[in-house]
């Protein structure tokens, strides 16, 4: 089953390896002790299923802009039967609001220990609006310390705008995480999160998997694709390097393309290039 909007594929159910399931599992198994989170975009649900996997967080607020698509997926448990969407309406952790996410984040009157938005296509109308400056400085303000945004880096003008806005960036393939603290990966930690009986169970349920695996989480280092040699920080791009990548305003949908992995951010831009926010 797939999810459409504006006719254009988003997701699928049911949830398996991908990018949603790595966005949602990854920044909630990094941290170290996340009590709430924001998820702008619902989709098919599976980033806020993964999401919701992490026990301790105990309040998930999903935030979607196309009210309809929350009844269709509502509606979706009585032509299906699949307890990966039963949970996200019978979990009495997960909440949703019917509305635009940016606004949300700014008149929710507090703060969160992850903000992320569900994978949107670069090529999506307005998508720009969660890929610009502009987004990313309401994340950066509305965290709790040590908290984590996150985002799908589909091109290298995301990735550098993300680490143009962040004093602290990492990747993890196409995930970003930026922080106003170091972001600080216990391996070990994340091993016994994910070994929880009650996380093993939710996933199981969810139907989140990641290639084979038994949970939804593999940190193990990735280099991104035309990154060149040297070191690297918890499988990404060096910190310095990320930190010191080009700043963007705005990405341009209409010269954008999606890629599954980025390359190394700021590359192909050219000296003094610059998207402005609209």
């Amino acid at each position: 089953m797939a999810v459409y909007v504006n006719g254009i594929g988003q997701s699928r159910l049911p949830f398996g390896p991908g990018i949603q399931t790595l966005l949602g599992a990854l920044p909630a198994m990094i941290h170290p002790d996340p009590r709430e989170a924001a998820v702008v975009g619902l989709g098919s649900g599976n980033t806020l299923a993964a999401l919701a996997g992490r026990q301790p967080l105990q309040r998930n607020t999903s935030i979607e802009i196309v009210q309809p698509l929350i009844a269709v997926l509502r509606d979706s448990t009585r032509a299906i039967d699949y307890t990966g969407v039963d949970l996200l309406f019978s979990d009495p952790r997960i909440e949703h609001v019917a509305g635009d996410g940016r606004l949300f984040l700014r008149q929710a009157g507090r703060r969160f220990d992850i903000i992320e938005a569900d994978a949107l296509r670069p090529s999506s109308a307005y998508s720009g609006s969660l890929y610009s400056v502009e987004y990313f400085e309401i994340l950066r303000a509305h965290l709790q310390p040590k908290g984590l945004a996150v985002t799908w880096s589909p091109t290298d003008r995301v990735a550098g705008t993300f680490a143009g806005v962040f004093p602290h960036a990492v990747q993890d393939g196409a995930v970003l995480l930026g922080s106003n603290e170091p972001i600080l990966i216990d391996r070990e930690a994340v091993s016994r999160r994910l070994a929880d009986a009650d996380t093993r169970r939710y996933y199981a349920a969810a139907g989140c998997r990641s290639h084979g695996h038994a949970h939804p989480v593999d940190l193990e280092p990735r280099r991104p694709r035309g990154a060149p040699g040297g070191r690297r920080e918890h499988g990404s791009v060096p910190q310095r390097r990320i930190q010191r990548a080009r700043r963007v305003r705005f990405f341009d949908a209409a010269s954008g393309r999606v890629a599954l992995a980025p390359r190394l951010p700021g590359a192909g831009l050219r000296r003094g290039d610059r998207y402005r926010g609209v």
